[in-house]
């Protein structure tokens, strides 16, 4: 019973270390796995502000790992990480990007290697707000005009003109392109003695420009009218002038003129001066000049005061067209007077002696008729008075006309010439259509009385155009 026993344990040893050599035959057959290469990083992009800044990028790696940074498009070195080299396990790296004062986006690639592997971050940094002008002052002078502003920016802006500003400056137009807007802004016309000062203001956020517009000003005289015409007798004149500065006054060497009342110069103003009676027989002429100390600016006002028994006639010679007409005549007397047409003139007459009166204004109209004659004639009127005389000389123009024989061709379909013969007392053009080949002028042959055209044999109808600015005549063929 006892060997038994010892049988089956020494049996069980053998069988269990059987066993145990077997196994270790198979694991000494089977291969190892290879440890995979790993890299996990925190965030795959990191975006900064345009005035820079440090992060921090956390990653872990089951290996030694090394960074790299792409190179930037200029070669700027705007963007630094430390460290660039490591162990395996959990990481930190800091990066830190510099302010960026171009007025474009940037961005550079952080490449992290470990073994095999490679992860890559993407490090964005915003523009610089850019707001600027190509030229923020303009010169314009007193008559006004247009200015152009271009301004150049990135961002989203207003165009705001100042209060002061708005009268005289107004935005016209505005352009816009890719990288800069172009704004039209029209000065108005100044009426102010002194130089003026706009301000035109580009504006986003707490970014602004200025621009400074200067518009010269200049001294405004002006009288309402030059001439004063005078009777001998004599009268007080009131002087319409305006004005925008003080004036000065500087009056004739003469004692006829003189100043009803002392004015002192303001921005608008009636003036009166009062001329004394002329009691000789010569006409004479005396001047008031109203000018700026300042400056060149001034105007002259003329007082003419006739002699006595004078007779003035505003205008003396009138050109007159074709048609019927109503013609005035300002004579300007301080006497009885008459007028005088010549008997052989049967186109102007009278229609009223005195129309309107002034004081010592007289207007007369004639009635001038149609001038159906063909050509142009010529008349005068006398004005008498008990010791002057003067005469208005009248021309009238002749009637336009152009008449041309014969104005219908029947021409059979062969070549020939037909002739034209014209009749006008104005200069014409021909005119034969562009897209008639079969009909042209002989320039060589024609005049001005008779016009020579060559036909080519053909069928159909062509209008060919005798003209004049308001007259037209056809021919057709």
């Amino acid at each position: 019973m006892k060997t038994f026993k010892l049988l089956a344990a020494s049996l069980l040893i053998a069988v269990c270390a059987g066993f145990n050599a077997c196994g270790d035959d198979e694991l000494e057959k089977k291969p190892l796995e290879p440890v995979k290469d790993e890299i996990t990083i925190s965030s795959a992009s990191f975006d900064f502000e345009a005035n820079g800044g440090e992060k921090t990028l956390s990653f872990s790696t089951n290996r030694d790992w090394t960074a790299t940074l792409a190179n930037t498009a200029n070669g700027e070195k705007w963007c630094t990480v430390t460290p660039l080299n490591g162990k395996a396990g959990d990481n930190n790296m800091q990066i830190r990007v510099a302010a960026n004062k171009g007025y474009d986006d940037r961005n550079v690639s952080l490449t992290i290697a470990a073994g095999g592997t490679s992860k890559t971050v993407i490090i964005s940094q915003k523009q610089q707000d850019a707001l600027t002008l190509t030229a923020n002052k303009f010169e314009v002078d007193k008559n006004g005009g247009k200015i152009n502003v271009e301004v150049k920016a990135n961002i989203q802006y207003e165009v705001i003109i100042s209060e002061t500003s708005k009268s005289w400056i107004s935005q016209s137009a505005k352009t816009r392109g890719l990288t800069s807007n172009n704004f039209s802004f029209d000065i108005a016309p100044s009426e102010e003695y002194d130089k003026r000062t706009g301000e035109i203001i580009i504006q986003s956020g707490e970014l602004s420009e200025t621009v400074h517009v200067y518009q010269s000003g200049e001294g405004v005289l002006l009288l309402t009218k030059s001439e004063y015409s005078v009777s001998d007798k004599g009268e007080t004149i009131a002087v319409d002038l305006k004005s925008n500065f003080e004036f000065d006054v500087k009056m004739p060497d003469v004692d006829w003129v003189q100043s009803a009342a002392k004015t002192r110069g303001m921005s608008s103003h009636t003036l009166y001066y009062t001329i004394a009676p002329n009691e000789t027989y010569d006409s004479r002429e005396a001047e008031i000049i109203f000018y700026d100390k300042n400056s060149a600016v001034r105007d002259t006002l003329k007082i003419m005061q006739v002699q006595k028994d004078a007779l003035i006639i505003s205008k003396k010679e009138y050109n007159i067209e074709y048609t019927a007409t109503i013609l005035p005549i300002e004579v300007n007397t301080n006497t009885k007077y008459q007028y005088e047409i010549p008997k052989d003139c049967n186109w102007i007459t009278a229609i009223q002696n005195t129309i309107t009166k002034g004081l010592e204004n007289y207007k007369i109209y004639f009635n001038i008729k149609e001038n159906t004659t063909g050509k142009e004639r010529k008349s005068f009127i006398i004005f008498k008075s008990q010791s002057a005389t003067d005469t208005i000389r009248v021309t009238q123009a002749a009637k336009r006309f152009i008449q041309i024989k014969p104005e219908l061709f029947f021409i059979a379909s062969q070549d020939s010439t037909i002739e034209v013969n014209v009749n006008t007392n104005i200069d014409y053009s021909v005119n034969i259509p562009t897209t008639c080949g079969w009909v042209s002028l002989n320039e060589e042959e024609s005049t001005s009385k008779k016009l020579f055209f060559a036909v080519s044999a053909n069928f159909g109808t062509v209008f060919i155009t005798i003209e004049q600015p308001k007259l037209i005549r056809n021919i057709r063929v």
